[in-house]
């Protein structure tokens, strides 16, 4: 006899992130401008990892140009800063997964 169980499904992605920190909003991002539909799923409830929860700052370090990284940075940094606003970020990486359509 084996087990079994009926689980709930409640969408379906072609691309499942699992957290929301730094790595999982950039590859979520991607896969969204690839025209992916994407879900991040993310145990603390707000995305940014260590950009927001962990209250690392500045939490990324060196990054090349034209990267996700570099985007990410100046999203919640703003342009030429390595210094977040904590609570910012959370506010401006959620509304960049609302706009890219990911679901969290």
């Amino acid at each position: 006899m084996f087990y079994s169980k009926e689980i709930e499904t409640i969408g379906e992605y072609d691309v499942i992130v699992s957290g929301g920190g730094p790595g999982g909003i950039c590859a979520a991002a991607a896969a969204a401008d690839m025209g992916m539909n994407v879900l991040i799923i993310e145990r603390a409830g707000v995305l940014g990892g260590n950009i927001t929860i962990g209250h690392v700052s500045p939490f990324m370090g060196k990054y090349a140009e034209n990267t996700m990284a570099q985007y990410i940075n100046e999203l919640v940094c703003g342009k030429g800063s390595d210094t977040n606003d904590f609570e910012k970020a959370k506010i401006e990486l959620t509304k960049l997964a609302a706009e890219k359509g990911i679901c969290v």
